[in-house]
């Protein structure tokens, strides 16, 4: 990095600190993102993992803590806040690693908090079945996000402010109030508005699996980012039921559903995949959301179709989908997956997109991240409620997915 480079990155820091200080964590992450673009680093990772956590971003901020681990495995900060969001989520026994890492790497002396929260992590995975989570969830909740406070503020004085040190007293005093206020606020690692709950009209899952079908599952094991293993049995169903021959699929990122589209379409089936280079983040027609940038800042796009038996089926295409020319795919695809930037303007660009792509008017689109995201729930009410062609857009219940039928008899 040059000079000048060094120096913006460093202001854009400061800004972000100060931002999260005055609790605009939105803004601290885009800061922080824009960092990033500059230089990627562990400890700026977890800084812009923890402004998300703090936004109610839960999965964006496991995205950007797993960042952080590959870069710098002994990165104690992030060990310790990723094990105190999957604890907080109720994944107590994935939590339990991180949150030993953490105690180990503590140089002896690992905070009180960090061995308290261990504890009960432990405790809990000998006294409870394994899928009661939400018992949990509600025995953790106020514990981690003192620690996940108590992390950030006593030794690094959040993002690395050595000017401010803290006594443990007033750093614990500090702690108590900031959780007080949340609890005012309403804070919760799974917080999400008025919109975020509502539904769109649900598909029953007996119409969706009434034909005995058999379907291809490829690359079953998920990182985050990725469809869950149900929601790729129910894409890859939907897909044999079509009896689709081309799709479309607006976001890559790692190939692991453009692997299963390819794996279930006909031999002589065809996917387009499209995403967004790296280099291409700061050139984009629309704004994209700081969320996205964990899912774009990656070394390749489509990583895990390379080799596989049936990547002659997939043709990579690059781009910004706001402003890709798309006119010769327009009218061929009978089936198209929409999973690219999550922000409310690009999910409604990507979805008039993906009618026009339907061949003869007629086809399926599917939706990723509805209605986690708030912004992409947004987006498909929005659809739902004001543009006909879209009235017919359900949920899939038990999933992150959208769907509709398109002039399907």
């Amino acid at each position: 990095m040059t000079a000048t480079a060094v120096k913006q990155t460093e202001e854009l820091g400061a800004r972000a600190t100060k931002c999260f200080e005055r609790k605009e964590y939105e803004k601290a992450a885009t800061l922080l993102g824009e960092c990033l673009l500059q230089e990627q680093t562990s400890e700026r990772w977890n800084d812009w993992a923890t402004s998300r956590f703090f936004s109610g971003r839960s999965a964006e901020a496991e995205a950007g803590y797993v960042r952080a681990l590959q870069m710098d495995a002994r990165n104690t900060e992030a060990s310790a806040n990723m094990g105190t969001l999957l604890a907080s989520l109720g994944r107590v026994k994935e939590a339990i690693p991180y949150l030993e890492t953490a105690a180990e790497l503590s140089n002896g002396t690992p905070k009180p908090a960090l061995l308290q929260l261990l504890q009960s992590c432990r405790t809990t995975t000998l006294t409870a079945h394994d899928e009661d989570h939400a018992r949990a969830v509600q025995m953790h909740s106020s514990l981690t996000r003192m620690l996940s406070q108590q992390s950030q503020t006593l030794d690094r004085a959040l993002f690395r402010l050595a000017t401010l040190p803290l006594e443990v007293n007033d750093g614990t005093a500090r702690i108590l109030k900031a959780l007080e206020e949340l609890k005012g606020s309403g804070f919760s690692a799974g917080a999400s508005t008025d919109a975020a709950q509502r539904r769109v009209p649900a598909l029953p899952l007996e119409i969706l699996f009434a034909d005995d079908l058999a379907v291809e599952l490829r690359a079953p094991r998920a990182v985050d980012g990725n469809t869950s293993i149900f929601e790729v049995i129910v894409l890859n169903t939907l897909l044999r039921k079509s009896g689709a021959k081309n799709a479309f699929e607006i976001g890559t990122f790692d190939g692991r559903t453009t692997l299963n589209l390819a794996a279930n379409l006909p031999a002589d089936g065809r996917v387009f995949t499209l995403d967004l280079p790296r280099e291409q983040i700061g050139n984009t027609q629309l704004k994209l959301g700081s969320g996205d940038h964990a899912y774009i800042l990656k070394e390749r796009s489509g990583e895990r179709f390379q080799g596989a038996d049936v990547a002659s089926k997939i043709t990579q295409l690059y781009g910004d989908s706001a402003k890709f020319d798309f006119s010769s795919f327009e009218g061929k695809m009978d089936f198209v997956f929409i999973d690219g930037s999550h922000t409310r303007e690009y999910v409604l660009s990507d979805s008039r997109n993906a009618l026009k792509l339907l061949r003869g008017g007629q086809g399926r689109i599917l939706w990723h991240d509805y209605p986690s995201w708030q912004t992409v729930a947004a987006a498909i009410h929005g659809l739902h409620d004001k543009e006909p062609a879209f009235r017919g857009i359900r949920h899939i219940p038990e999933t992150n997915l959208a769907y509709l039928e398109v002039n399907v008899r």
